[in-house]
């Protein structure tokens, strides 16, 4: 048999599937597929490599032996059989076959998924195996409706009108093209399937989530919450997080408060014991950082599994959780007098995941929490624990419990005059902060992190794209000494952040910026890292010049918001300059005849700023080199003056007790707090009394 005497060629038909296209060919010649092509020549040609090349619009025989002009394949099969994971979507070796469709003589291209269940024309179940001889369906048969065993599928059972509204819905997807919305539901079926339970059919709810109404799936969950008492909304809600969809994680936060708002259901359900949260997912219920989590499992604080691997990979199953999340609901009196875990942390300098474990072994007393964030779950005030907080105050502790950052963070607010610090000066040496001035900060900035978090998506990315539309920081790195970058919350509440996220242009699919993008002039400018090198130092000790305004960091246009601060090139060539004429302070302490102790403590006192640690040894610039040897030379401590009169340092404190010396007066331009200095002057014309 050759090509030129073939009694027949199929001419495709919009929608039909390339397996259908193959079938029909070699039923018209009664040969299965493989001994067609095996007579024409083609025996090293697989079906089902065939079926895939067929729809990727690839070079194969069965092209020549088929018309394709009038073939449509619905948008998603061509682009997801082109895909790397293409098995994972389209079946090339087991299909399913719905019988009647096989009988008009012509199988649809939609079956081909494994997504579909049912014909929705026919009303009916897909067939995947045969009814005579129980094999698995497969393409290299004797026809449409014929099974590799020759006899004919027999009919299916009718499908339940709820299985066929999730079909059509899914066929709709596949011939408009939503590849994304076909992959959300793929995830999120088998993430409710596999994490909550594999008994539940979660098809409806998922492709209403999918459509924007996570309302039905937020229901069925409550009933599995309501049976997991006491754990938290957050943390079933976390089981999902690890879902990689943009549109699974941007309704994330959205189905949370949907659980907490929901009453508790009359017909509770169970979680299996199999459920459990690894290492990124607890980050998510906690809302606490990668640190904590990390000495959560690794001191095995949290009973996990897989302990010998990575900590990524470690995983804390129902029970444990459970026994974790009885500390949140305690039954305790809401009157008693109680403090957050961030609070006791600070004030008993010690780690949040040591006060976790206290808490479960009972040597901490649970209390009522507000938040289901970990740092801000309470406990009953220890014994003995007080703190002298002036009413209207808040302490770093409480200001970071109120904000919901680190104490970095913070003092970046301090230095960059967003928030006001009111120095305390006594036993404790902290700063406080007005309660109201750090509520109203809340309410007024949000930071680029929580936008990342209420978006799914990392802080650059995000940071990027609001500039990208117009939307820039009010604070943050390179614009003041804030560490993060801060938005004004009413224009980001006003704002579409999905539109927002959507931007293609100057990003990859990935989200990466990519060759094309605009960059940063290297020529003119270099990033911190670059400069560092240039100049030998350590990130560490650019950064104390930066604090000096010895350099000046800032961000240039087309910045990314992966790199906090650029330098000129030319500012960094003057200050390698600066850098070769710094003294050291053991040299600068002999030509002043003091101990480099007491240059350092000058330094301070005088100048407020410390050494560089350049080279291996303390350096200070030459100016303020110049300015300590002139304050040295005319005005003397203690040491110097009995040095000079061949006395002791407690001749000279006894000679001043008594009014024969005068130290300097505050006020005059010389003196220095918490040190005792005398005139040159004086000390060279004084007696030595008796």
């Amino acid at each position: 048999m050759t090509m030129t005497n073939l009694a027949f060629l199929p001419k495709a038909l919009p929608g039909e599937s390339a397996g259908s296209l193959l079938l029909r060919l070699s039923q018209a010649h009664t040969e299965r597929p493989s001994a067609l092509l095996m007579a024409l020549g083609h025996s090293n040609c697989s079906i089902q490599g065939s079926i895939r090349k067929l729809y990727c619009g690839l070079p194969t025989p069965v092209l020549s032996l088929v018309n394709t002009q009038n073939w449509a394949p619905s948008k998603s099969t061509t682009a997801l059989a082109k895909a790397r994971n293409a098995k994972k979507w389209l079946e090339y070796l087991h299909p399913s076959v719905c019988p009647d469709c096989a009988q008009e003589g012509w199988l649809p291209d939609t079956h081909d998924f494994h997504l579909i269940t049912c014909c929705t024309r026919h009303g009916k179940q897909l067939r995947t195996h045969c009814n005579h001889c129980g094999d698995p369906v497969r393409w290299n048969r004797f026809g449409l409706n014929r099974c590799h065993c020759t006899k004919e599928f027999g009919d299916t059972e009718e499908a339940s009108p709820a299985e066929l509204a999730v079909a059509r819905q899914l066929e709709e997807w596949i011939r408009s093209g939503k590849t994304d919305a076909l992959a959300a539901y793929q995830e999120l079926e088998a993430l409710l399937t596999e994490r909550i339970s594999a008994e539940e059919c979660w098809a409806e709810p998922a492709i209403s989530w999918i459509l924007g109404d996570p309302l039905p799936a937020a229901k069925r969950l409550n009933a599995y919450l309501t049976g997991a008492a006491p754990l938290g909304s957050r943390a079933l809600v976390a089981a999902l997080s690890s879902a990689s969809s943009p549109r699974l994680q941007q309704a994330l936060p959205q189905l949370h408060e949907m659980l907490d708002s929901l009453p508790d259901t009359h017909h509770p359900e169970s979680l299996p014991n199999s459920f459990h949260l690894g290492h990124t997912e607890l980050r998510f219920a906690l809302g606490c950082k990668a640190l904590t989590v990390e000495m959560l499992l690794k001191n095995q604080v949290l009973d996990n599994t897989l302990a010998k691997r990575s900590l990524t990979q470690r995983q804390v199953f129902l029970p444990e959780l459970k026994r974790l999340y009885s500390c949140y609901t305690p039954q305790t009196s809401p009157k008693t007098h109680s403090l957050t875990l961030t609070q006791l942390a600070a004030s008993t300098k010690r780690k949040t995941h040591e006060l976790i474990s206290d808490l479960l072994a009972g040597d901490l007393t649970a209390a009522p929490a507000d938040s289901w964030r970990l740092e801000d779950w309470r406990v009953v005030a220890p014994d003995g624990y007080t703190d002298d907080v002036p009413e209207g105050y808040s302490t770093l502790a409480m200001a970071q419990s109120i904000l919901g950052v680190n104490s970095q963070y913070i003092a970046g607010f301090r230095r960059s005059g967003l928030l006001t610090g009111h120095h305390q000066r006594n036993k404790n040496n902290r700063y406080l902060y007005k309660t109201a001035e750090l509520h109203a900060f809340r309410e007024k900035y949000i930071s680029a992190g929580d936008i990342a978090s209420l978006t799914s998506s990392s802080v650059t990315v995000i940071t990027d794209k609001l500039r990208f539309a117009g939307i820039q920081p009010v604070s943050g790195p390179g614009i003041d000494s804030s560490p993060v970058f801060l938005f004004l919350r009413q224009v980001i509440e006003n704002e579409d952040l999905s539109a927002v996220l959507s931007i293609k242009e100057g990003y990859s699919t990935s989200g990466r910026r990519p060759k094309s993008a605009p960059r940063v002039d290297s020529s003119l400018w270099m990033t911190g890292g670059e400069a560092a090198e240039a100049l030998g130092l350590t990130a560490q000790q650019l950064y104390q010049l930066v604090d000096k305004q010895d350099l000046v960091a800032t961000r240039p246009e087309h910045a990314s918001s992966k790199v906090s601060n650029y330098f000129l090139r030319k500012q960094v060539s003057k200050m390698k300059g600066k850098l070769a004429r710094m003294v050291t302070v053991d040299d600068l302490a002999v030509k002043c005849g003091v101990t480099p102790r007491r240059v350092l403590g000058r330094l301070w006192r005088l100048l407020k700023t410390k050494p560089l640690n350049y080279q291996g040894a303390a350096c200070i610039d030459h100016k303020e080199a110049a300015i300590l040897e002139v304050h040295f030379s005319r005005y003397w401590d203690d040491q110097q003056a009995a040095a000079f009169l061949g006395a002791t340092a407690a001749d000279i404190h006894n000679w001043k007790r008594l009014g024969h010396l005068t130290p300097l007066p505050e006020g005059h331009p010389g003196f220095l707090e918490n040190r005792v200095l005398f005139d040159c002057e004086q000390i060279k014309t004084f007696r030595r009394p008796g």
